[in-house]
């Protein structure tokens, strides 16, 4: 014997195709680009590009340099980033997939120093470690 669906039944069927219906229908895009140098156009592999806007969206350049990322359609705020540069933050509004190139610039140099002292100690040696964006890392070793 069949159940028949009744006018409620219906009705309540309609209610959740019309409420559920957009949330699947949700219009996706998706912008890349590359993340370079702004003086040399070398590519910053590892570079980040986030959305702040959406918590927990964001991504990470190839090696070369090469990102994407899958957004809802809106206006948003992205901010590229890498270490030793500075960010660039641009703001725009998706309606169709995009193409977005960040040129970061070199920012303010970082210095770490790691010190440590042991009353035993026979030497010293310090190591310092330089690379091409204009971030200098030492650690000072007191050798026992």
């Amino acid at each position: 014997m069949q159940k028949q669906v009744g006018p409620f039944g219906l009705w309540l069927l309609m209610l959740l195709w019309l409420t559920l219906g957009p949330a699947g229908a949700q219009v996706r895009i998706t912008l890349s680009g590359t993340v370079q140098d702004a003086s040399s156009g070398e590519n910053l592999t590892g570079a980040t590009v986030r959305v702040r806007e959406l918590p927990g969206v964001g991504t990470g350049a190839n090696a070369y340099g090469f990102y994407t990322l899958t957004v809802p359609a809106g206006s948003y705020t992205l901010e590229a980033s890498f270490v030793g540069y500075g960010t660039q933050t641009r703001q725009l509004t998706l309606g169709a997939s995009q193409r977005l190139d960040f040129k970061l610039k070199p920012g303010s140099r970082v210095s770490v120093f790691i010190t440590s002292f042991s009353p035993k100690s026979t030497g010293t040696l310090a190591i310092c470690l330089r690379s091409s964006v204009s971030t200098h890392i030492c650690a000072l070793l007191m050798l026992a």
